[in-house]
């Protein structure tokens, strides 16, 4: 059984920008061609090295765990997650495809295959293409492994990971596949001390399980502790069933809390999707909503409906919508979504043209330009 792998098991981060460059040279091409997409028509507003952070994860989980088909929406959520913006996926998995198209790697050709239909004809597409192209001409290829990177078993220590769901319930291969994402002795040895820890934690439970003696020995073989567990160490009956319905209380808990009618007051109160999606659209700068949408995006992985996705993504919409804004020539009579019909009333013996000249001059004074 495989391992649920969080995602900083497989990719730490790298930074600054020039670390990527030095993982591998064919990185500086794709960022001078990314730093392009800052200029119009594109406007991408990304920082680049949470950009290539996310490529470099998105490339190493394909590798190390081929997703299934029915799993590249997860993974697009997760870009949307991550980044923010809907437009995060396409511009990542675009630069995920061209990047291993210069890879001599055939890991990745199936997920290539899978997400090429819809990333075709997306904004990012052509320049990233004659980038790759341009380097495979040369004879420049992509020679980094992406073999797991994770983070230091130090920093593990500060953050909750639920080695429950890591390890498939302490499976002894999920187990032992988790241990040998750490290269180094010393951060295996950290990594198998943390999952005896979670272990004896949900002792009353596990040790019911035939496998516990030789998980343990396996955990204690990374630690390098000389005492072996033996079948003798047991644990009275009554105890494991104790833990179990502690277990079990817990859950039935999550559940009636999930399944309430919506209420009113106090923790309990709660709101709907259409409402944090309406008050978003009715803030003025993409700075105050962002990291909601980055929320949304986290919360509904996995769990939302392509209605839900489609309605945080309406969000994006709403203010892309407003970048560019309306042009109007002569009258407007239909205002919808973000326009406005404003009203001003002239002083008495000011024509519309001279209160025109008036304010074109006041820009002028201001150092506007004219």
């Amino acid at each position: 059984m495989r391992p649920k792998i969080p995602r900083e098991f497989l990719w730490g981060g790298v930074y600054p920008m020039e670390e990527f460059f030095r993982l591998d040279p064919v990185n500086e091409a794709f960022f001078e061609t990314f730093v392009k997409l800052r200029e119009e028509p594109f406007g991408v507003e990304l920082d680049a090295v949470k950009v290539f952070n996310e490529v470099y994860y998105t490339i190493t989980r394909v590798r190390y765990a081929p997703p299934k088909k029915i799993e590249y929406s997860e993974i697009i959520s997760d870009i949307k997650a991550n980044l923010g913006w809907n437009y995060s996926a396409e511009l990542v998995l675009t630069m995920v495809f061209w990047l291993t198209e210069l890879s001599l790697e055939s890991d990745y050709v199936t997920f290539r295959y899978s997400v090429a239909p819809m990333l075709r004809g997306c904004d990012y597409w052509e320049p990233f293409s004659r980038c790759s192209k341009r380097l495979k001409k040369s004879g420049k290829r992509l020679k980094y492994d992406f073999m797991p990177r994770p983070i230091s078993p130090y920093y593990l220590r500060e953050k909750y990971i639920s080695w429950v769901q890591v390890t498939q319930f302490y499976d002894l291969e999920a187990t032992q596949i988790t241990l040998n994402l750490w290269g180094d002795i010393e951060e295996r040895k950290e990594v198998a001390a943390m999952i005896k820890e979670s272990v004896a934690q949900n002792r009353s439970v596990i040790q019911e399980k035939a496998h516990y003696v030789e998980l343990i020995n396996i955990l204690d073989s990374h630690i390098g502790e000389k005492e072996i567990v033996t079948d003798q160490e047991t644990t009275p009956r009554e105890e494991a069933l104790q833990g179990r319905i502690r277990e079990l209380e817990a859950e039935v808990g999550r559940l009636n809390t999930l399944m309430e009618e919506k209420k009113q007051s106090g923790k309990d109160r709660k709101f709907t999707l259409v409402q944090m999606v309406d008050y978003c659209k009715g803030c003025v700068d993409w700075n105050d909503v962002k990291s909601i949408v980055a929320m949304l995006n986290k919360l509904l992985r996995r769990i939302g409906t392509d209605e839900d996705s489609d309605l945080v993504d309406s969000i994006e919409a709403e203010f892309l919508h407003r970048k560019y804004g309306d042009t109007v020539m002569g009258d407007k009579n239909e205002f919808t979504g973000n326009s406005a019909h404003n009203t001003i009333t002239l002083p008495r013996g000011i024509t519309p043209q001279e209160a025109l000249r008036l304010l074109q001059n006041k820009k002028k004074e201001d150092g506007e330009e004219g």
